[in-house]
């Protein structure tokens, strides 16, 4: 049973592979006509839930659940059982959130207990080389020890021993000459994986312990060799001065002077004195107001930002607010100093410091200290600043993390910030052209609703501009609005993307870039795996189904063919984002339970012969936008062949419905009826909330199909209307019904009636039977009617066409009561109604002939001995004659 070939593999042969252990997998559940699976065969499983692949994990846990009768209990094997019990804990921490859900659910139905004896054994897994498994191994032994509190110091003192042992370095390896051949290896994961084991712990620790702990800190774990080491040492420590500093504070902040004061001043103590700046910082926001020592502290802060570090000045930014009002005096000498230094040092380091100081500050002091300590005009006039670089870039800086630092309360200066980074985006420095493209993006992910509503005129508003460099910069801070929030993201999107595809054929070159790059940037955030193409344990998987009966019974889940003929209600059977779909095919849908069997987790198999996308989605769609007349009908079978587990978000969404707008006005029937099968099941692949802008431009085109020359392109129009109407409900759609019941009584052609009678019958089926019994009343007295024009007697006769169709056995009541319309219409003195009305008089008797024979009997006697002979002759012998043997 390699089940490490897993990780090795992707697509269809990873799904085959899956599928094929799980089958084997099941063979050794111990159910009926299964054999019990052997000692190494589970521990095979057991070891692969420390594999770095998580699908080789979500596999090891799927196989597991397999099997689950045959697992060793500690009555049969102790030592098994505590190996078990220690490997599917640990897999409730796993860094992937569905196998820490298929891990719970292997807990409750495998019966494991927790037991304090695992805490050595977890320890393993702390200091484990694979870095997800140190994760899970930390947060494990988290857990335990909330419940075995007694164990705390027991492991705390454990875990310090064990970081002492992994500070041995292999010494290296010297040739006969004494030269060094192989350098020496640091051994620095399983420090790490302490590091995490002690963030993890924290919260659990009482004051005793975490003096023990920060002694430790200082200088030893913020002192280790290796960088990824003092990061994770230095959470930890901010993790425990934060949780326990109001009531350590008196005994944590002489160690940390003590160290500032006799440490050695070398280079080799420098990460040390700024990690313990950063923990006095913390530490000093549990001291009182007008504590002395205050000051001091924020005056080694102000200095620590110039350490060229990211996680030392987002430190230390977080630490100033709690403390300026302590310096509310000195506070205005501070801020002139980093303003200073933020415009006029030439070190990169310490001007972004600077901004971070300045951000922190200003937060702590409040909104208003921007206009009373004249911060923007300073930095308003320095961004418009021609002659130094530094300037601008450094303006740009402060926006960033004044925006970062206040979010929402910095909302009502973006707009006046807006105008420079438009100018910005072409600036003549490449420094200062990527300082713009950070602030954008950090600018517009904190945008409100409010935000968006005020900014968003402005951007549109610029490109109508004469300039190509207010073009420009508009068109790209329009595509940074692809980092909004989720849900303004949403809303502004429908109005967004039109614009970037209108300026693909702007008269400008640089222009035309970047509006294709603005997509592009839309594209990237898309979360959707199956139109990014990200190979993940989330892409659909094919299992098998029917374990029990030893079979192989493969059960599709895709939403109903909307192009299969014969009518019937397109089925809505997947409306989460953990269910598949595939746009346009067809089928009931069974979501499979968790455990097949009881215990087997089972997904929607793919259907045979297809494969998940080996590359994303994006560029297609995006080769679409730009050059249509050529891209999209290639784009929409794209689509149509992607097997859908997840939901389509508001990203995926701007870049596919442009495409099938234009779709809708393509010459090649094909393309038409393809764009009517996507928008046809999308409504059950979306959020309604993220389709509904793009109806008024969508509906349009969907009329249009629906009036086509074409029966097929009509026929998969109306089931897609019908299936839009059934998911979205009838509000969505109000000026729909009115404009169907005009058609059905064009007098421009027979097919427009057609249509709209196709179009009339699914929609009513959309919104259900009360509709039905509504409308059928005035339908067929409207058909009764003599004094009416033909052709508004052949479009409701053809309501009789379509609409047993839609409803087959709920039609069954109005079947005597539409015969008499449909004889008297044969008798017509127009052609086309005669042609009708024969037509519903067949779709009549193919469909209740055998049902209903009881009702239609009557009707069609009355049809024989009828005084005109056209009734007599069309009715009966063209349409009753080939189906008399059934009858009979």
């Amino acid at each position: 049973m390699d089940i490490l070939c897993l990780g090795s593999v992707s697509g269809r042969v990873q799904q085959q592979a899956e599928a094929t252990l799980l089958d084997l997998a099941m063979s050794g559940s111990g159910e009926e006509g299964c054999a019990f699976a052997n000692s190494d065969e589970i521990q095979c499983l057991l070891s692969a839930l420390q594999n770095p692949s998580a699908v080789v994990r979500d596999a090891a846990l799927r196989g597991l659940a397999a099997m689950v009768r045959a697992l060793p209990t500690s009555k049969q094997n102790y030592e098994e059982a505590v190996r078990l019990t220690r490997r599917i804990w640990v897999a409730r921490f796993d860094v992937v959130e569905e196998n820490r859900a298929l891990a719970d659910q292997l807990w409750e139905v495998a019966g494991l207990e927790l037991s304090a004896v695992l805490w050595e054994d977890l320890m393993s897994d702390v200091i484990h080389p694979v870095d997800e498994i140190q994760k899970a191994g930390a947060e494990a032994l988290a857990a335990l020890l909330k419940e075995k509190t007694k164990l705390i110091d027991l492991v705390l003192n454990q875990l310090l021993e064990m970081y002492n042992s992994k500070l041995v370095v292999v010494p290296p390896k010297l040739d006969s000459f004494g030269r060094v051949i192989e350098q020496p290896i640091d051994m620095w994961e399983p420090r790490s994986g302490v590091a995490l084991a002690l963030t993890q712990i924290a919260p659990l620790l009482n004051s005793q312990s975490v003096v023990r702990l920060i002694t430790f800190f200082v200088p030893t774990g913020l002192g280790d060799r290796n960088q990824q080491v003092r990061k994770n040492m230095l959470a930890a420590a901010l993790a425990a001065v934060d949780i326990h500093g109001k009531e350590t504070v008196n005994n944590l902040l002489p160690v940390f002077e003590d160290f500032l004061d006799k440490a050695p001043d070398s280079g080799s103590f420098d990460a040390v004195r700024q990690s313990v700046v950063i923990l006095m910082g913390s530490l000093a926001r549990h001291l009182e107001k007008d504590d002395r020592k205050v000051k001091p502290i924020v005056g080694k802060l102000i200095d620590a930002l110039s350490t060229p570090s990211q996680q030392v000045q987002e430190a230390v930014a977080n630490c100033l607010p709690p403390l300026v009002p302590a310096i509310k005096d000195d506070a205005p000498q501070l801020v002139q100093k980093l303003l200073n230094q933020l415009l006029e040092s030439e070190k990169y380091g310490e001007r972004k410091g600077a901004a971070y100081g300045l951000a922190g500050l200003v937060k702590g002091m409040g909104i208003l200290a921007l206009k009373q300590l004249d911060i923007m005009n300073t930095l308003t006039n320095a961004i418009q600043n021609k002659k130094n670089f530094r300037h601008r870039e450094g303006a740009l800086f402060a926006f960033e993390m004044l925006c970062t630092m206040l979010g929402r309360l910095f909302e009502p200066y973006i707009v006046h910030v807006l105008p420079h980074l438009l100018l910005c985006f072409g600036d003549g420095n490449q420094y200062v052209r990527d300082a713009t493209d950070d602030t954008a993006r950090v600018v517009m992910s904190k945008l409100s609703a409010h935000g968006v509503k005020l900014v968003l005129p402005s951007l549109l508003a610029a490109l109508e501009e004469d300039s190509w460099r207010t073009k420009t910069g508009s068109v790209e801070l329009l595509g940074a609005m692809a980092y909004c929030a989720p849900k303004q993201l949403s809303s502004c999107l429908p109005s967004i993307v039109p614009k970037l595809i209108e300026v693909l054929s702007d008269s400008h070159v640089k222009v035309q870039k970047a509006g294709a790059q603005a997509l592009k940037l839309i594209g990237s955030v898309i979360r959707n795996p199956e139109i990014q193409g990200a190979r993940s344990k989330r892409d659909v998987i094919a299992i098998k189904q029917g374990h029990k009966k030893g079979g192989a019974d493969r059960r599709k889940g895709r939403l109903e063919n909307i192009t299969n003929k014969g009518g019937g209600e397109v089925r809505d059977s997947y409306r989460t984002p953990s269910t598949f779909a595939k746009l346009g095919e067809g089928g009931n849908g069974t979501l499979l339970s968790i455990f097949s069997a009881g215990r087997t987790r089972g997904r929607a198999s793919l259907p045979a012969g297809a494969d998940t996308p080996s590359v994303t989605i994006v560029p297609v769609l995006l080769e679409a936008l730009q050059d249509p007349s050529n891209r999209t009908a290639t784009c929409l079978q794209t689509l149509l062949d992607t097997q859908f587990v997840h939901f389509i978000d508001a990203p995926s969404l701007a870049l596919i419905m442009p495409v099938v707008q234009r779709a809708f006005m393509d010459r090649s029937t094909e393309t038409r009826k393809m764009a009517a099968q996507i928008i046809g099941n999308m409504y059950s692949l979306t959020d309604q909330k993220d389709l509904t802008p793009y109806l008024p431009t969508i509906i349009p085109g969907l009329k249009s199909s629906l009036l086509d020359p074409v029966p097929e392109v009509r026929s998969v129009s109306a089931r897609a209307l019908g299936a839009m109407v059934r998911g979205m409900g009838e509000s969505s759609f109000e000026n729909l019904l009115p404009w169907l019941m005009q058609t059905l009584t064009s007098e421009t052609s027979s097919v427009d009636r057609s249509g709209a009678a196709q179009g009339l019958s699914e929609v009513v089926s959309g919104l259900g039977v009360e509709k039905l019994h509504k409308l059928m009343p005035e339908i067929i007295s409207t058909a009764e009617r003599t004094d009416i024009a033909p052709h508004v007697k052949d479009g409701y006769i053809m309501m009789f066409i379509y609409m047993p169709v839609t409803f087959t056995v709920e039609f069954t009541p109005y079947i005597g009561q539409i015969i008499n319309p449909i004889l008297k219409a044969l008798a017509d003195e127009n052609e086309y109604v005669r042609d009708t009305a024969l037509k519903a008089g067949q779709r009549i008797v193919n469909l209740y002939a055998d049902k209903a024979i009881t009702l239609l009997l009557p009707e069609l006697e009355g049809g024989l001995f009828d005084d005109n002979w056209r009734i007599r002759y069309r009715f009966v012998f063209d349409t009753l004659s080939w189906k008399i043997k059934c009858v009979c």
